[in-house]
């Protein structure tokens, strides 16, 4: 509860007094989000509180970063990642945002481009084997996230939403490139969110791929080109391969694709 001090209550109409705490609760609300700073390596006081000052991406194991992204990191908190290759991880995303304050992860370029994830141990001529997936929301019903300003690379999966038994929604990925992958964006379930500036290259199977019951789901200048002009890679790709698979498989058929 937010107290009024009784020498200024006694002053102010109830109506006034009603205001005054509404205004010092979203105010509190709003300074709760906070920024959270990597670099592949720690520097300065590695307290994460700006890029001089960096956690090191080196210093967190997979699950420590999971529980860092879904415990640590709540709504309206961004995750900052400047330039340079982020190897090893995987970013497992299990808890939402909020409307109002959705969680992000933003890739910066600090002076050497925008950042590069990857894990490095798959190969386009065993595809569905190696490193499985590089983003991946994994549970039901996830809401509320902006992904942004990335590079990722070497996966079956640079981004995967599997079967879940409820829809996620208003997840929003934006200039991010893909490349060297089997699967670029692969997703079921997907509601009222939007992919906007993705570029996917060197992909074996799909570029883009709605799996089934997506529904609401914009594509705002996208770009899917297997080769990117590399005729070599022709001889690394499944057959039939597909830029845009949105027809979907067994189960709720896609819906509203734009």
């Amino acid at each position: 509860m937010i107290k009024i001090p009784s020498l200024l209550r006694q002053y102010l109409p109830t109506s006034k007094v009603l205001t005054l705490s509404l205004l010092t609760l979203c105010g509190s609300q709003w300074s709760q989000a906070a920024d959270y700073y990597f670099l592949p390596d720690s520097v300065g006081s590695n307290n994460g509180t700006s890029f001089d000052n960096a956690y090191g991406w080196s210093d967190f194991g997979i699950a420590g970063m999971a529980h860092f992204l879904n415990q640590t990191m709540g709504p309206g908190d961004r995750m900052l990642i400047g330039s340079g290759t982020f190897d090893g991880q995987k970013l497992t995303i299990t808890t939402s945002g909020t409307a109002a304050n959705p969680k992000e992860i933003i890739g910066v370029d600090t002076g050497a481009g925008l950042p590069l994830l990857t894990k490095g141990s798959w190969s386009p001529t065993s595809p569905s084997s190696g490193n499985y997936s590089l983003i991946q929301f994994d549970s039901a019903g996830i809401d509320y996230w902006k992904i942004s300003g990335l590079e990722l690379q070497g996966a079956q999966y640079a981004i995967y939403s599997p079967n879940a038994s409820a829809p996620s929604t208003n997840i929003h990925l934006s200039d991010i490139q893909i490349s060297r992958v089997r699967h670029g964006i692969y997703v079921s379930n997907l509601d009222d969110s939007s992919i906007e500036n993705v570029r996917i290259t060197h992909y074996t199977k799909h570029a883009f791929r709605l799996e089934k019951g997506c529904n609401n789901l914009e594509f705002i200048d996208c770009l899917a080109d297997l080769s990117n002009g590399d005729t070599s890679w022709w001889d690394d790709s499944e057959a039939i391969p597909f830029g845009f698979n949105i027809l979907g498989s067994s189960g709720a058929p896609n819906t509203n694709i734009t």
